[in-house]
């Protein structure tokens, strides 16, 4: 049985406000962040917020 198991993570970046929109700064986060994981080496804390059914 498989179950889908939805991860937050608590990662910590630092972004540049500077005249951004509240999205641009989110979107700027997110990348870092994502970058991060490709690199191997994000500083995170990591929360498991749902476990259900997976459906093939």
């Amino acid at each position: 049985m498989k179950k889908e198991v939805f991860v937050n993570l608590g990662a910590y970046v630092v972004v540049e406000i500077g005249g951004k929109t509240e999205n641009e700064v989110k979107d700027e986060a997110e990348n870092k962040v994502l970058d991060l994981l490709d690199a191997g080496n994000v500083p995170a804390e990591v929360f498991v917020s749902e476990i259900r059914d997976y459906e093939e």
